[in-house]
């Protein structure tokens, strides 16, 4: 609590320098911003709420058409996809590779919870504002919204006629057309059509296919109607079908060392296919060979030509011979009914939110047909919320509502080991000659049986649903005119089902594979220990076939979530705010592990709180808004790899996250508007000790009996280190210029933006070999405009900037099976350039 008590040192600064500054008055001033942060429509500077705000135009200016675009101008906001899932996290709090997870970054789009991983991937469009809210925010907006929530606002149908069309091209072939038109319809309907397709060929080049990949194929539309039904009711009707589909993945094989052996510390490889490969001849026997080596090795034991499966270094070059694809389709239709009674406001929103995905990943990040993952995911959601809000000019005003919201989502997946691919290959190793060669070398020669995986699968079906229901309430007592105490409390009930089938199978026939078991004889007996890094059976809950398992459970879950906030007026431009928030996430049920172990996760809790400062200075020309925050987390939901082909869930006991967060703007000019962020950012696990140890990491030589260079249960103590997109300082500068009539009656604006953040890990299981360097990011955009026409020039990381955005082990190298610390690396995109012009009418 130091940095606490020294920050709060820097408020009072701050405080004082808005307030000295009114004499530097000038004639103009910042637009000012309006936000819905408390479902209210209030100045940004009055909100006590760390949060920050783009708007319609801003987003259209910058080409944010997604969440990741916005994480560049709003610090403490990561997104990052895997090969699985997509991670949002702000303040360092987020989930992992799991579609047992609600988000704890919720999104709400319209007031409407999208907390599901494959939403977050969906592209936005002729919005209104995005709003980032950070810290928990339980009471207005509580489903799950434990580390922050997005509220993104979509623009509404208009009372006058107006339209706009745009146009834009640019590198990797990327095209994107939009088209609005809203107005009236009669004296009292108004309705809006907005319609935006993007294609792209992507920036990554695939080898094997001799194609360009991470391409995407977006097409969204969306009609709004709003009626004036009465004087006093309004019904606003809302109907979207988003598609986006994306070929291959923007992830290459960046990394290839041999591990340390674990009792001689050489840098041998040890791991069993070497060996094997060695026994028959085809490789030096210890030899240090990399993971390209081995894999040619295992063509060349075919009697095939070897071929170079990956040039291991990033260069936006990979080598997957699937047909990789992530086919995605979204509805939404929401009712959104005001009613005003008397100065009373009553709402209501009802929505229904469905999407279906479909996916295959080549898991193996290789050119050999090792490991294929299909994913065919459903989810379907109606919520209903009645809210009720008093007039604001009154000494006590206040919100409260209900809220009903019912779930149900369904994942099949399938992770093969296609014919004639790397299993059989193994087996094709695996002969006469070789193995009394590999007998010294014990659990190596289990690699016969192994060849045995060869066309099979492992099936996975999972289900989860939930039904909740939650009352809430808000009230703000205007004390004086210049002090004002808000609380408001959050009850909610929830019940929540989950179930999971694993079986293995063979995929060509769909006939259980049996004959995978070590002892086809005894159908209950485990196997052995060559496969328990790709499954685990408990005889107690093996499923009826003798391959594989089946879980479930039922969660029934109640909280009281509680919010008290005090504000104090300082001056006419600064207020100062103190908040304490009380957090809460359902618990559930693990989707993707592929042992019975932990089926079921706990919830999360928080204890939040704030201290912060918005003043304005300079009859307006400037804003300066200072957070301090700390928040303790308990049991925060964690996924990690297992080191072959799974993640596994759990909870980590105690989480400390603290900071500090500066952003403001100021007119330098009346034609010149600087912006400006920086955080501080003091992440750390207090008490895990249950984290997986990332490859090589061993507490003692006594724990690693077989020298995988991993700990024999796999566990290691993470306590007092920072967690995964945890960077310690962050900062942003924006400069917008306009230059009025600077050609034929065109206004020429000039909009840069710089982001710096600092290093940060970017790896699954926290390997500190995968540390990303600080990065700066730079864009910028040049436009000529009148009222009509706009011509615009832009570049994103213009500097051209080459950084990680995520790091994990590629599947079955590790541990004892390659021996290798083989890692594939999500790229982010190159430097990019475009050229868009659109017509407003």
């Amino acid at each position: 609590m130091k940095s606490m008590n020294a920050l709060s040192v820097a408020i009072a600064s701050v405080v004082s320098v808005g307030l000295s500054a009114q004499v530097f008055a000038e004639s103009f001033a910042l637009e000012e911003v309006i936000v819905t942060a408390q479902k209210r429509a209030e100045s940004l500077q009055d909100v006590p709420i760390s949060v920050n705000a783009l708007d319609g135009d801003k987003l259209n200016e910058s080409g944010i058409d997604r969440i990741e675009d916005m994480t560049a101008y709003i610090p403490n906001l990561s997104m990052n996809q895997t090969g699985i899932s997509t991670q949002l996290y702000v303040r360092g709090i987020g989930n992992g590779n799991n579609q047992g997870f609600e988000q704890a970054v919720t999104q709400y789009i319209d007031g409407v919870s999208y907390a599901r991983q494959q939403l977050t991937r969906a592209p936005f469009f002729d919005m209104a504002r995005a709003e980032v809210l950070r810290g928990p925010q339980s009471i207005l907006f509580g489903k799950s919204s434990i580390a922050g929530a997005m509220n993104l606002t979509t623009a509404k149908p208009t009372d006058e006629l107006e339209g706009r069309v745009s146009l834009s091209y640019g590198s990797w072939a990327t095209t994107e057309v939009e088209g609005v038109v809203s107005g009236p319809i009669t004296e009292s309907v108004r309705g809006r059509i907005a319609v935006r397709s993007a294609e792209s060929d992507g920036y990554m080049k695939n080898v094997i296919r001799d194609e360009d990949q991470m391409g995407r194929d977006d097409l969204a539309v969306r009609l709004q109607l709003e009626m004036d039904v009465s004087d006093e009711l309004t019904a606003l009707l809302k109907v979207e079908r988003d598609y986006f589909n994306t070929n291959g993945r923007a992830v290459e094989i960046g990394h290839d060392s041999a591990r340390a052996n674990a009792t001689t510390g050489t840098g041998t490889i040890g791991g069993a296919v070497p060996n094997l490969l060695a026994a028959a001849g085809v490789l030096p026997r210890g030899s240090a060979a990399s993971y390209r080596d081995i894999n040619d090795a295992l063509y060349s034991v075919k009697g095939g030509a070897g071929f170079v499966t990956s040039d291991n270094q990033v260069n936006y070059k990979r080598y997957a011979n699937a047909d990789e694809f992530s086919d995605n389709e979204v509805s939404n239709i929401t009712l959104n009914v005001t009613y005003q009674l008397g100065e009373y406001e009553l709402t209501s929103v009802t929505s229904q939110v469905d999407y279906s995905l479909k996916e295959l990943c080549d898991c193996d990040y290789t050119a050999l047909d090792g490991v294929n993952v299909h994913l065919d995911e459903d989810y379907d959601q109606f919520s209903q919320e009645f809210r009720i809000a008093s007039p604001v000019d009154q000494t006590v005003s206040w919100q409260a509502g209900v809220f009903y919201q019912d779930w149900d989502m369904e994942l099949e997946e399938d992770l093969e080991f296609p014919l004639n691919g790397l299993f059989e290959q193994i087996g094709t190793a695996v002969n006469p000659v070789a193995l009394p060669a590999l007998a010294p070398l014990g659990a190596a020669a289990n690699l016969a049986a192994v060849a045995n995986l060869d066309g099979t699968s492992i099936h996975r079906n999972y289900s989860t649903g939930s039904e909740m229901w939650a009352a809430f309430a808000q009230v703000t007592w205007n004390i004086t005119d210049q002090l004002r105490l808000t609380v408001g409390g959050r009850y909610t009930e929830e019940k929540k089902e989950g179930a999971r089938r694993l079986s293995v199978i063979d995929f060509q026939t769909g006939m259980l594979g049996a004959s995978l078991n070590a002892n086809p004889a005894n159908p209950w007996e485990s196997p052995a220990d060559t496969y328990n890094f790709f499954w685990d059976i408990d005889t107690e809950q093996v499923s009826a076939d003798g391959n594989g398992h089946h879980l479930s459970g039922t969660r029934d879950e109640e909280s009281f979530t509680p919010m008290i906030n005090v504000q104090w007026d300082m001056g006419e431009d600064t207020m100062v705010y103190f908040s304490y928030t009380e957090g809460y996430k359902a618990g559930g049920y693990d989707a993707r592990a592929n042992n019975n172990q932990n089926f079921e996760f706990e919830p999360e809790e928080a204890d939040a709180f704030e201290l912060g400062v918005k003043t304005g200075y300079m009859d307006g020309r400037g804003e300066l808004n200072l957070a301090v925050y700390y928040t303790d987390y308990a049991d925060l939901q964690v996924s990690q790899f297992d080191g072959s082909l799974g993640f596994n869930v759990g909870n980590i006991k105690k989480t400390i996250v603290q900071g500090v967060e500066l952003d403001g703007r100021f007119a330098a000019t009346e034609n010149l508007t600087i912006s400006y962020a920086l955080s501080y950012l003091d992440h750390a696990y207090k008490d895990f000790k249950n984290g997986n140890c990332y490859f090589g990491q061993i507490e003692s030589v006594a724990a690693d009996s077989n020298g995988d260079g991993r700990d024999d249960d796999g566990i290691c103590d993470w306590s007092g280190q920072r967690g995964q997109y945890t960077p310690k300082y962050r900062a942003n500068l924006s400069f917008d210029y306009l230059v009025p009539e600077f050609v034929s009656g065109m206004d020429l604006r000039t909009v840069l933006n710089v982001n710096w953040k600092d290093k940060e890990n970017v790896d699954q299981n926290m390997d500190p070999d995968f540390v990303q360097e600080p990065i700066t990011l730079v864009d910028l955009r040049l436009s000529l405009a009148n009222e009509n026409w706009e011509f615009a020039l832009a570049s994103k990381n213009l500097l051209n900037e080459e950084y990680l955005s995520y790091n994990g082990n590629a599947p079955i190298t590790n541990g004892g099976f390659y021996g290798k610390q083989v890692n594939y690396q999500f790229v982010a995109p190159p430097r990019s350039v475009s050229a868009s012009v659109a017509y407003r009418f």
